[in-house]
Parts: structure tokens; sequence; C-alpha cells
């Protein structure tokens, strides 16, 4: 659905100037990664690319976007930080029962791992369940009314906790309330799905980071250079943030007649994507693993400090500024 989308708007948009390639894949990518740039220009040969249907590509600039177990990033030698998770995560599109303002994200900490319901538009959502290698297999192979059976329990269903942490979580909850009284509060619940709408797929999840962002004439971006648990639900913005800064490196490099793939413009893409990225990735592999523990202590400051965040609006707003931006 998106890469269709994708795909009309380019053609619409910018027929003149790109030229989609369909049904083929890189076979082998030649870069310089030995030789040096003069004062940003071009003296350096291009990034020469091989593909299935035996076309070749030259290129002054390669901006590499293809996934986690990027092809560009294994020829140009990049090297990584990586943690595999001991989970997958199993994807779909669900149908919902009730068609209304399907505008709000769920979530809900499973103790096999996180439950997401993403809103797509007024009768459809997205799931992103991560939980162990071995429930992911049994959920892809079960049948439709079963598999929409298990999400529904899994919004629902009410799943043992510890006593010392349901007295905690209430007792807060209870000073709250007494803070708002007055205050009109809006209950909100999960929406009931009804069927699936495609698919199911499963990947293992994990955490990962480049040690470099970039080599002459190519630059990475996305899940190419870092890859999250999806729990934060920031992948993708993660990926669009470096989108951004790229294209302003790029703006600021033609408009001063460099060569776009000089090393010396790229490492300000890289110096600047890192600062933020770095300590991101380490905050979610953290978050993961305070979520993944069944130790009381952890257990409890992490459920008051969700209702914490929950009850305060203004904490809230800084959150979703962060999401959406």
């Amino acid at each position: 659905m998106i890469t269709g989308s994708f795909s009309k708007l380019l053609e619409s948009k910018f027929n003149d100037q790109v030229e989609v390639q369909y049904n083929c894949k890189v076979v082998s990518c030649e870069n310089p990664q030995n030789f040096a740039f003069k004062d940003g220009r071009q003296s350096v040969p291009l990034v020469t690319l091989k593909l299935s249907d035996d076309t070749e590509v030259k290129t002054r600039l390669l901006i590499a976007a293809d996934g986690a177990n990027s092809f560009i990033a294994q020829s140009c030698g990049v090297n990584y930080f990586k943690r595999p998770y001991d989970q997958s995560a199993v994807v779909s599109n669900l149908r919902l029962h009730e068609r209304g303002e399907n505008i709000v994200a769920w979530q809900r900490f499973l103790p096999t791992g996180p439950i997401a319901l993403l809103p797509l538009d007024e009768t459809t959502s997205s799931l992103v369940w991560s939980t162990t290698h071995q429930h992911a297999k049994k959920l892809l192979e079960m049948q439709e009314d079963e598999f929409v059976s298990e999400i529904n329990n899994a919004f629902w269903q009410d799943y043992s906790q510890q006593d010392i942490v349901k007295s905690l979580e209430s007792f807060t909850s209870m000073l709250l309330s007494f803070a708002k009284s007055g205050n009109d509060v809006v209950m909100q619940y999960p929406p009931s799905v009804a069927s699936i709408a495609g698919d199911r797929f499963k990947f293992p999840l994990g955490c990962s980071h480049a040690n470099e962002y970039v080599k002459p004439r190519v630059a990475f971006i996305g899940d190419s250079i870092h890859r999250v648990h999806p729990l934060a639900g920031q992948g993708v913005n993660l990926g669009f943030r470096d989108v951004d800064c790229l294209s302003r490196v790029l703006d600021k490099a033609a408009y001063e007649g460099k060569d776009l793939g000089a090393i010396n413009h790229l490492m300000e893409f890289e110096s600047e994507q890192q600062k933020s990225n770095i300590p991101f990735v380490t905050a979610v592999h953290s978050l993961k693993h305070m979520f993944s523990t069944d130790s009381t202590p952890l257990v409890a400051i992490r459920s008051i400090g969700l209702t914490l965040c929950n009850s305060n609006s203004v904490l809230k707003k800084r959150f979703i500024e962060q999401a959406t931006t």
C-alpha cells in the first residue's frame, strides 16, 4: 500500500526528474573508499551500482535506505553495534468493529512484550505485537478468527500482578484523583478488532547502530544505520529526521556549488544526527530491558511512572511533540 502510493506520487509529481527501477535489486556496489577529495570538488570516481537486470548506474551521491540488513552498508564496510532481542514482531492491518474517530494509538505491555494498535483510518488500524519467537510463530499459524480473538484478549485480559505493585498503583491513582477533583475525566478504551485487513508477517527484533553514517559518495539513512525496539513507536520518525537533516546539508552544498558527494559536508550530517540518535537508541534499549523484567521494584517504578505521566497533561504534550517532530 505505502510503496504503491509512493510510486504514484513520484510518477505524478516528478515524472521528468525521477526514474523508478522496478523488479530489480542491487547486486554490487563499488564506492571510492581509498580516494581523497580536494577542496570539496569532484575529484573522486563515482559510485558504481550494478543491478540484477545488468543495468549499471554511476552517481556522484548514493543515499542508502535499504533497511536493517543493508547490502550497501555491507559493501562499504560499515561496522555496527548490534544486540539481538529474544523477541519477534508480528505485524498486520486490522479492521475494527466500530466506525468512528480512530485517532488514538494504543499500547499495552504484556508479560511477553508490548502490543500496539496504530490508527490508519476510521475503520483500520495497524498491529505491532512484540512477543517471544515461539508465540509469534504460533500467531502466524492461527486461523483468522482465533488470531483476532487473541488480539482482543491481549488488550482486555487481566494479567496477574504483584500485590504490592497493585497497591502502589491504586494509591497513586487515588492521590491523583483527589488532586484532580472537580475536573472531568474522560475514560477511553481500546477498539475491538473485527477481522484482518491483509497478510500477517513477523520479523526478529533487535537494537543496532552504525559507527559511520557516511562514506565517500555514500550517505546512509533510516534502519540502515539505526534500529530500535518498536515499543517507542519512533523507528520511522528517526528515519524522517535523517532525511530532513541530510536534505538541509545537501541544499547548503548545492547552493555553495559543491560536489554533493564530498565527504566534508556529508560529515556534517553524520555529526548532527549522531548527537541525537545515539542517546535515543540507548534510551529505547534501556526501556526495553526495564519493561522486560519482572523484578518487583522495577515493575513498581515503571507502573507508577506511567500513571504519573498519564495524569500530567504538560508532560504528555511534551512526549507527543517529541514523537511527532
